[in-house]
C-alpha cells in the first residue's frame, strides 16, 4: 500500500523533470525560430506537414518512414530529457519495493526504494551531461524560459475584424 508521501515526494522531482525538460525545449525552439527566421537553419530531409504526417516524394517505404519518423520522437522525448529515465526509475522503485514486500511479508517503507531510484537517476543523468552544478544552483535555462513566457504575456494579441468593421474577441476566448 502506498501512502501519500510516496507519490507526492518522488512527484515533485519528477514534476521538477518535467518543467527542466519544457523549459530546454522552449528555448531550443525559440533558438531554432529566430535562426530559421535569419536564414541560418537548413531544411530538413524528411518534410512534416501540419497535422504531423511525413511528406516522402520518392512513394516508396513511406510507412517505413513515417514508423520511423515517431520511432525516433518517442525515443528523443522518453530518452533525451530527465522525466522519461525518472518515470522509468519511480516504476523500478515501486517494483522493488513490492518485490520486498513479498519476499519479507512484511511492510516496508516505499520512499526506501523510490528516492535511490528516483535521486540516484537525476544525479547520475546531471553529472554524464555535466549538468549536475545547473541542476543543483537552478537551471539557468528555466530562468531564460520563465523571461520567455513573461515577454510573450506582454504582447498583445490582434483582434480579428469581422465584416462589419468591429474587432471580434481574440480566437482563444470562447463565446457562450
Amino acid at each position: 500500500m502506498l501512502g501519500l508521501g510516496d507519490i507526492i515526494l518522488p512527484g515533485l522531482l519528477i514534476s521538477f523533470a518535467a518543467r527542466y525538460d519544457s523549459a530546454i525545449a522552449l528555448v531550443r525552439k525559440c533558438t531554432q525560430a529566430s535562426s530559421t527566421s535569419s536564414g541560418e537553419n537548413n531544411a530538413a530531409d524528411v518534410e512534416i506537414d501540419s497535422v504531423g504526417q511525413v511528406n516522402d516524394e520518392s512513394g516508396d517505404g513511406s510507412s517505413s518512414k513515417r514508423y520511423h519518423y515517431h520511432l525516433r520522437r518517442v525515443q528523443k522525448a522518453l530518452f533525451s530529457g530527465y522525466f522519461g529515465p525518472l518515470m522509468i526509475a519511480y516504476g523500478v522503485g515501486l517494483m522493488i519495493a513490492y518485490l520486498v514486500v513479498w519476499s519479507t511479508n512484511s511492510g516496508q517503507p516505499a520512499l526506501l526504494y523510490l528516492v535511490p531510484t528516483c535521486l540516484g537517476t537525476m544525479l547520475f543523468l546531471g553529472w554524464r551531461r555535466r549538468e549536475l552544478s545547473d541542476l543543483w544552483r537552478g537551471p539557468k535555462v528555466m530562468k531564460k524560459a520563465n523571461r520567455m513566457v513573461a515577454l510573450a504575456g506582454r504582447i498583445p494579441e490582434p483582434r480579428a475584424v469581422t465584416v462589419t468593421g468591429t474587432a471580434s474577441l481574440p480566437a482563444d476566448s470562447t463565446m457562450v
